[in-house]
């Protein structure tokens, strides 16, 4: 998982950053269209970091990011979880969950000890916390699953 962005300018280059690697030849001007804006719209929230709220959606979503959305949980102390489906947990997912609450014990360990940096110990504490928290919603709604599209 990725560092939060520190603020709204960093989480929009971030989006654009994610999309441009996904699709090396897609151009400003094309993810300008898939938001409904032109290009220099799109450079003006990267400089300024001034993105209208109701651009956010269709942005993150052409992006295939949602770093706006995170940095603003953030912003407010809010743990962003993605909305669970309600799907039993497989064996590799607890295995996972297991492992990643593994390091950030070890890393609240070492930060203990003077031995992690905060940004290290709190994105290991984030990354655990977040996998959690989906895997109890997933349990919340078991009763109830998502039916499956895809």
């Amino acid at each position: 998982m990725k560092r939060i962005p520190n603020n709204i300018q960093e989480a929009v280059e971030r989006c654009v950053e994610d999309v441009r690697k996904r699709e090396p030849q897609l151009s400003i001007d094309r993810l300008g269209e898939r938001v409904g804006e032109r290009s220099w719209t799109i450079y003006k929230w990267m400089e300024s970091g001034c993105i209208p709220l109701q651009k956010v959606m269709a942005f993150e979503y052409a992006c295939g990011a949602h770093h706006v959305t995170r940095y603003l949980c953030a912003a407010a102390n809010l743990l962003a979880v993605p909305m669970p489906t309600g799907r039993l947990p497989a064996a590799g997912d607890i295995e996972l969950v297991q492992s990643t609450c593994s390091e950030a014990v070890t890393a609240l360990l070492r930060y203990g000890v003077g031995n992690a940096t905060v940004d290290a110990t709190d994105a290991a504490l984030t990354k655990a916390m977040g996998q959690l928290a989906a895997e109890r919603a997933n349990v919340q709604r078991s009763e109830q699953p998502e039916l499956a599209f895809s």
